[in-house]
């Protein structure tokens, strides 16, 4: 036999019999024997008399208070989802709770009303007097405080411990080790069992409400639960988990339920109680049994119960007759009759007890207390190998040996000794050799007086069950190895909304890009329908369920989205799995990639497609000519069905009109493989005859020869139609085109429709008739009347052939006109129109009686005027180099004045920035305003003198399109708003962004038409537009326009444009001002970018100006489309703009993004869209200015008053008051603000950000682990705020900050944070979380609530570094998160993140900043115990003498940290001892105290989670380790510091050059009364060294601390003259 022990101990789960209000659950079996169930139940009816039902005796004090409430329900709460106790079932009570209701209300005649809440709210409700009855509620001393609770609970529920059948070994807590637990994390059992069974190492399984967490056991999600007695049994029994049982009690302690009332109410508490002990035993037995129908079965399947159990049971029912017998004995010694009956009955008992032990075959035993064996059975003997007459009597040194004796005799005595049952397994050898592993259990055999008399054994053959257990673990590696092995995605998961993954391999990141840890466990991060399709997953639903319903395999073919965002089809192979009442439990199945074969298919499709559909003639036949396929094309064209021509030779179509020769060539070059082209004419079915143009090629296999032939044919009938057409349009252009320019030419189809005109035409007929003539028009519909016979007698004439001239006078007028009318003839001589070749001919008329006499004056003049155009021609080429010389003139002067005024302009700006009178900063302003408008004008004279000189130079870079526009309304926009105009940019969606070109002149050109344009209109809008006019591959044309609705030109004043030093008019100059220049040297810039540029005006309504220019297009640069999220896709979106070319712009950017778009005009019709709407809108963009109802009302109308079921985001959109407007919509809670003009990516990034998905500018940049220099000088001289108490912290951020380049700002708490960001301009604030006064969240708060700081950087520099501190900080503002102890590099990368490069100024470096070197010669050791030095002079940057200083003051004010913490814990200052701890955790870390560190990081959350109770261990950690560093601080700074000199302070190494200027900086700040005083004293001390020194020095900071600067400047004089003792 083997020498390990082979019986373990047994804890006995029989249920004890607990009075008539306790739940009452047994497995006891009933008796058979007919005289033991009498004697039995005689038995049990004496232990169980009921109490004598009390009657419900009231005082006439709780009668009248009963009469006084009987009309008023009293208001009760239950808890919703506590089954079967209380639930809330469709809004009714149900539960247990509910009978005991039914009594109070029937036998006092109140009535009751459920406030139907959740608990906690309820909870809130009673501590308000809103709630008068809780009639399920544990009692508590907190709830105590409002509510008056029964004496006595009414329900006990014993917590229980629920498995699955298929566990059944189970018989204490401690065998649950290793399995996976499920809990609701928000319950006290969850609490009790994590506290007090950390020795079991269980895997937690979380779910939230008990149903969920047995739910997951039944599910095999996790393998044990616990929960209350009655909840569980209910839960089980209602839901059908046939797989689950109550496998143990425990022995926490029972949920007590008690009533409570109101706390002024007790009366009524006294009554309920009453009414509760009133009610019958047999009644609450009838409740308990209706709720609760399910009893214990402790984990056991039948086959244990055969093979465990019932030796138990048996043994069980020995000792209960034994125990009987002792009672009946008592009873027969009255009655020998029944004496001798039970007699009787006992012995056939035995004899049958007997006969079931023998039979069992495990082992069964009994020994007295002395270990000697008083019974055994068969299967016993014959593991011991003895006779049973050699076994009885004898004990374990007799039948196994001493050493195996004394173990078991051991095992006895500490089980009879304590009472507790012992249960081990081990492997046992029987006689035969054989090797079995037995689980042995020993109980203690307990007489009828409760006294132990010995022991009782029984040992359980679970060989096969071990055997099976490892062949399964050996068949869970093989199947991993097959699924790991497989190419598809092998899965397990709920047949749930969402397809909750229970397995899945690890082929699913290979599929979706995604690792399998992401779709399993509690905290996963996606599920199968993350991954599904959109459009597919609602089919996939439907394939699923009903896949499982008809209990037949799944086979479905989807889309998903891999992590990339590609869509991957795949094709999805399952089959549900069904427990034994035929519920669906899981599906199992695989998941290949089919993208490939569809793919495929999809090419296959569209190639089908195309054929099908293609607009030409397919015919494909087989090497021999016969026809195989034919397309719908062919089909239409030659009427043959395809029926018909399939088997047919093409031959069927030869018309007979084309040379056989064309055939044979055919047919020669297809055969050798070559493709033929031609033109044939073909004869359909009905005979008709038809042009084609055909193509065959032969389609030829891998071994070179010809398998088939393909015909492709066009039908060219309308072609051969348009080519004869075209003819006679080529003679009518033909004759358009030789006809004088300054001739009137037209022509007329036969129906005098109009075929063609030229402009002169179309000049004419509009100033003559005001008609706008067009194609298509009759001429006889845009003359007067009168004109109309005339012109039919003509055109008679004409289609008659004649072709003549006549001179016609149009007396309405008074203008003579010459017409030369003819035919317009086709190929055919015939006449198909009319042409006209006319010309105004009134001047010549008019000239030609002055002709005679000029004729007569020309000959005597014509000397004269030869002579004169020489004398011309020299004034010419004098006026030419003046004009030259003019410019080079101009070009100089333009330049020397502009030097001198850019210093002029430059030191008006430096003035304006300091201390000025009010006239001083009136006169100021004015040179400065002045000095601007004389700069721009010199520009000007610049630009024009480079252009004349011909010096101007365009250059060719690259740039954004965009860029340009933002400039260009960066610097328009503010006096669009200042006259209450729109600005609007209006581009094509294809528009190309990344040109080459020169941005700057472009920008200048744009700059100058739209300050025009904002000059001459006085209300309305201007708007920029931009269109493509001819794009090539590395080049394109566009044509830029500025539209404005302002005062607009005449014909006149536009003649008078573009020309130097002019205007429309003089009176536009002394109205608007301007030099004249503008437009002309704009003109040269598009002339120069190969343009040209126009004017359309109208008096009074407003101009066009409109240019065209060329760029190159930057082949290598990508337009990029703008970033969507998936779910935005489809978004619904009202535009609300009174502005029409607003809605259309607006309308034009949100198609581009598949948006749905609707408009309205007005507030009023925006509100009747969204009411009517059949689908809501998810998105208003709203103007703020319009007529009637403005944004702002309109938006608190939708978000107040419309009542919609879903009210959409409303982003405010405005082109005035920027400020005003933003404060108005923070006002009214809107989501987002636009300022126009808007641009595409503009309105993305808003909408995005209104919904959450926005990706922050800082968000796409990757922060470096190292921070370089040169990143470091792009941001240094930024001004920073640090937000610190505690002095270390202060002085570590300030030396790291300063010691880089910064200047950095103080603040001690959040309110002074809060007052200085409101005086003084930061580039970011450095935020502690935890201070006095007010803390980092709230002061962050408080900031973010003005519009104006929304973009100043704030950055959580803490020591709360967990991700939920993270998530706060970004919930409340912050930018980002810089955890304590401070690495510096991690700072800088945080810095160079956030705050915008720039050059600015950079403060000269301070003393303690100097190199080690310079600053001591003391070398530190890397460690000293309790620190790490190291560490803690890597953070201050390697300054040594400055990490010494901060060991010293560490030292000092964090002496009696401790105990200051434990005087803040007795007094109940929980927040306080939270905080000082914090500063612990922080300071400790930063000189590199990491045990300290970590000691009171703990420390600071046993405050915060437990408060005081959880403190007094933590606190000796603490200070344990405080008082290691402070011992090692004392030793090293004695080793490092040098002894003083004497008390004169004076010293050798101290640099007096270096402390004067401090000396001199910190007097300063003292006579200004300025605390920055204390920021110069600290860098003083590091120069200072002697003890009387710095005792002075202490006692100047104290006086700062204490705001008494007069106290400050005495000590400094003291300091001074201590100093500098001669």
């Amino acid at each position: 036999m083997d020498d390990q022990p082979f019986m373990q101990s047994f804890k006995k789960h029989e249920a004890s019999i607990k009075n008539p209000g306790d739940w009452i659950i047994t497995n006891r079996e009933r008796m058979q024997n007919k005289t033991v169930l009498r004697a039995g139940l005689l038995f049990f009816l004496i232990m169980l008399i009921p109490l004598a039902a009390m009657a419900l005796s009231l005082s006439k004090e709780e009668l009248k208070w009963l009469s006084d409430h009987k009309d008023t329900p009293l208001r009760y709460i239950i808890p919703p989802k506590y089954y079967p106790i209380s639930f809330v079932d469709q809004g009714k009570p149900n539960g247990v709770v509910l009978e005991y209701l039914k009594v109070l209300e029937k036998e006092l005649g109140l009535k009751t009303q459920l406030v139907d809440v959740p608990w906690g709210k309820g909870l809130k409700m009673a501590q308000n007097k809103e709630i008068d009855l809780l009639p399920c509620v544990s009692f508590t001393p907190e709830r105590s405080e409002y509510l008056k609770f029964t004496n006595n609970p009414y329900l006990k529920l014993p917590i229980v411990l629920i498995s699955r059948k298929d566990i059944t070994h189970i018989r204490q807590l401690d065998d649950i080790k290793g399995y996976r637990v499920a809990f609701d994390p928000n319950l006290v059992a969850y609490s009790k069992f994590k506290n007090d069974y950390q020795h079991l190492d269980v895997k937690f399984v979380f779910r939230e409400t008990t149903p969920n967490v047995i739910r997951a056991v039944h599910l095999g999600d996790a393998d044990f639960s616990f929960a209350s007695a009655a909840v569980a049994g209910y839960l089980i029994s209602q839901n059908g988990w046939s797989n689950l049982m109550i496998a143990a009690e425990t022995d926490w302690p029972d949920t007590k339920l008690r009533m409570a009332v109101r706390d002024d109410w007790p009366i009524l508490a006294g009554i309920i109680e009453k009414v509760i002990q009133s009610i019958p035993r047999e009644k609450k037995e009838a409740v308990f049994n209706k709720w609760v129908p399910v009893r214990f079965e402790h984990g056991l399947q039948e086959d244990v119960i055969l093979k465990v159990i019932l030796p138990i049971i048996g043994i069980a029912i020995l000792i209960v007759s034994i125990l009987t017998t002792i009672f009946i004995w008592i009873l027969l010694r009255r009655n020998r009759i029944i004496t001798n009956q039970v007699k009787v009955s006992l012995e056939t008992q035995q004899a049958l007890l007997n006969s079931v032990i023998n039979s069992i075959p495990d082992l069964i035993f009994v020994k007295d207390l002395q270990g000697a064996y008083l019974a055994c059975n068969k299967a016993f003997v014959k593991f011991v190998g003895h006779t049973k007459e050699k076994i009885i009597g004898a004990d374990d040194n007799d039948l196994f040996g001493k050493e195996i004796a004394e173990e078991f005799r051991g095992q006895d005595s500490e089980m009879l000794s304590t009472g507790k049952s012992f249960r081990e397994d081990g492997w046992v050898t029987y006689p035969d050799g054989t090797l079995v592993l037995v689980d042995t259990l020993k109980i203690p055999f307990i007489d009828s007086k409760g006294q132990i008399n010995g022991l009782v054994g029984i040992s359980h053959d679970i060989t096969s069950r071990h055997q099976t257990t490892m062949q399964l673990k050996e068949n869970e590696e093989r199947f991993r190895s097959l699924v790991n092995n497989i190419p598809g995605v092998v899965f397990r998961c709920l047949l749930d909304e969402k397809y909750t993954v229970i397995y899945v391999s690890d082929e699913i990141e290979k599929l979706s890009g995604y690792p399998a840890s992401d779709f399993l466990g509690k905290e996963a991060k996606r599920t199968f329908s993350d991954l599904i399709h959109a459009d597919d997953l609602q089919s996939i639903v439907k394939q699923t369920a009903l896949a499982v319903q008809e209990k037949r395999p799944l086979l479905s073919e989807y889309r998903i989205t891999d992590r990339n965002g590609k869509t991957r089809w795949v094709v999805e192979k399952g089959q549900a799995v069904f427990d034994e009442n035929g519920d669906a439990l899981y599906l199992d199945g695989t998941i290949f990639d089919d993208s490939e074969r569809k793919s495929f298919e999809d090419e296959l499709r569209k190639l089908s497609q195309v054929v099908e559909q293609n607009p030409s003639s397919i015919v494909i036949t087989d090497p021999s000519g016969t026809i195989e396929y034919v397309n719908p094309k062919f089909c239409q064209v030659t009427g043959y069905s395809a029926e018909e021509a399939i088997g047919q030779n093409p031959r069927i179509l030869n018309s007979g009109q084309m040379p056989p020769e064309i055939y044979l060539d055919l047919w020669e070059t297809i055969s050798v493989g070559k493709q033929w082209k031609g033109e044939l004419i073909n004869k359909n079915k009905k005979g008709d005859l038809y042009w084609e143009a055909v193509t065959i090629s032969p389609i030829v296999s891998r071994d070179g020869s010809v398998t088939s032939f393909l015909a492709i044919k066009e039908d060219i009938a309308e072609r051969k139609k348009i080519e004869g057409e075209l003819a006679e349009k080529s003679i009518l252009m033909e004759a358009l085109i030789d006809s004088p320019k300054e001739i009137i030419i037209f022509s007329l189809d036969a129906e005098y429709r109009y075929t063609a005109f030229n402009n002169g035409h179309f000049q004419e007929m509009k100033r003559v008739f005001g008609t706008d003539i067009q194609l298509g028009m009759n001429i006889l519909e845009a003359v007067t009347p009168d004109m109309v016979p005339v012109l039919e007698s003509i055109f008679h004439r004409v289609l008659r052939g004649d072709v003549f001239t006549e001179v016609q006078l149009l007396p309405d007028v008074g203008i003579y006109y010459e017409f030369n009318w003819g035919g317009i003839r086709n190929e055919q001589k015939e006449i198909i129109g009319i042409s006209a070749f006319v010309r105004d001919i009134s001047d010549l008329k008019k000239l030609e009686k002055e002709l005679k006499n000029r004729v007569r004056e020309q000959n005597t003049t014509q000397t004269a005027m030869l002579n004169m155009m020489e004398d011309l021609d020299v004034e010419k080429q004098n006026a030419e180099a003046a004009t030259q010389a003019k410019s080079d003139f101009l070009a100089n002067m333009s330049h020397e004045i502009r030097t001198p005024m850019n210093a002029i302009m430059g030191m008006t700006h430096l003035a304006l920035k300091t201390d000025l009178t009010v006239k001083q900063e009136d006169y100021l302003n004015k040179i400065f305003s002045s000095a601007t408008s004389l700069l721009g004008l010199i520009n000007d004279i610049l630009d024009f003198s480079k252009i004349e000189a011909g010096k101007l130079d365009m250059e060719a870079i690259d740039f954004s399109l965009d860029d340009v526009f933002d400039n260009v309304t960066n610097l328009i926009a503010l006096k669009a708003q200042e006259k209450d105009l729109e600005l609007l940019i209006q581009n094509p969606r294809d528009l190309p962004q990344y040109l080459i070109g020169d941005p700057l002149r472009l920008g200048q050109i744009l700059i100058n038409l739209s300050n025009n344009a904002v000059k001459f209109t006085k209300k309305g809008q201007i708007v920029i537009q931009t269109k493509v006019i001819e794009q090539e591959p590395s080049k394109i044309t566009l044509q830029f326009a500025v539209q404005d609705t302002g005062i607009g030109l005449s014909e006149e004043q536009i003649g008078k444009l573009f020309q130097s030093f002019s205007q429309a008019d003089t009176s536009t100059t002394r109205k608007f001002g301007g030099s004249g220049l503008g437009l002309t040297i704009t003109k040269s810039l598009v002339e120069m970018m190969n343009g040209k540029i126009w004017v359309k005006s109208e008096l009074g309504v407003g101009s066009a100006f409109i240019f065209t220019a060329e760029f190159g297009i930057q082949v290598e640069r990508e337009e990029t489309p703008l970033p969507l999220a998936q779910d935005l896709k489809d978004l619904r979106v009202l535009v609300v703009d009174d502005n029409e070319t607003s809605r259309q712009i607006f309308e034009e950017i949100l198609a581009s993004f598949d948006f749905e778009v609707e408009m309205a005009f007005t507030g009023g019709k925006a509100l009747d869209a969204l009411s009517t709407a059949k689908k809501p809108f998810d998105l208003v963009i709203m103007d703020w200015k319009m007529p009637g109802m403005d944004g702002i009302e309109t938006s608190y109308q939708i978000k107040n008053q419309l009542k919609l079921a879903s009210i959409p985001k409303i982003i405010m959109c405005t082109a005035y008051g920027r400020e005003e407007v933003m404060k108005k919509s923070n006002e009214a809670g809107l989501d987002g603000f636009l300022v126009k003009p808007v641009n595409s990516s503009t309105l993305l990034d808003t909408i995005l950000q209104v919904f959450g998905k926005a990706q922050g500018k800082h968000i796409s940049r990757t922060r470096h682990n190292v921070i370089d220099l040169e990143e470091l000088k792009q941001i240094q001289g930024a001004k920073i705020l640090l937000v610190e108490d505690n002095e270390i912290n202060q002085q570590v951020a300030r030396e790291i900050l300063e010691g880089v380049g910064f200047f950095v700002d103080l603040a001690e708490n959040g309110k002074q944070a809060v007052d200085k960001v409101e005086t003084t301009e930061y580039d970011i604030v450095l935020m502690d979380v935890q201070m006095p006064v007010m803390d980092g969240y709230e002061a962050t708060l408080a900031i973010r609530r003005e519009p104006k700081f929304d973009q100043l950087p704030i950055v959580a520099m803490t020591a709360n570094a967990m991700v939920g501190d993270k998530d706060r900080a970004r919930e409340v503002g912050m930018n980002d998160h810089v955890a304590k102890p401070i690495d510096p590099q991690q700072l800088f990368s945080a810095l160079v993140e956030w705050i915008e490069p720039g050059e600015r100024d950079v403060p000269q470096r301070d003393p303690e900043n100097q190199s080690t070197e310079e600053t001591t010669a003391f070398e530190l050791p890397d460690q000293i115990p309790g620190i790490d030095i190291s560490t803690g002079v890597n953070r201050v940057g390697g300054n040594q003498t400055f990490y010494l200083k901060l060991l010293q003051k560490f030292s000092h004010n964090q002496d009696s940290a401790v105990s200051e913490i434990t005087t803040a814990l007795q007094q109940e200052d929980v927040a306080t001892a939270e905080r000082l701890a914090h500063t612990i955790k922080g300071v400790s870390g930063n000189i590199g105290a990491m045990d300290l560190h970590f000691a009171a990081k703990e420390l600071e959350s046993g405050i915060k989670d437990k408060g005081a109770e959880a403190a007094e261990e933590l606190i000796s950690a603490v200070q344990s380790q405080l008082d290691i560093v402070l011992s090692s601080i004392g030793n090293l700074t004695a080793e490092a510091t040098p002894p003083a000199s004497g008390n004169s302070g004076k010293s050798s190494e101290m640099d007096m050059g270096r402390i004067g200027p401090f000396l001199k900086e910190l007097k300063e700040f003292i006579e200004d009364d300025d605390t920055d005083a204390l920021t110069v004293l600290e860098k003083l001390r590091l120069l200072v060294t002697g003890d009387e020194l710095e005792k002075t020095l202490n006692s100047i900071e104290k006086s700062l601390n204490s705001y008494d600067f007069e106290e400050a400047l005495n000590y400094l004089v003291k300091f001074e003259a201590k100093l500098n003792p001669d």
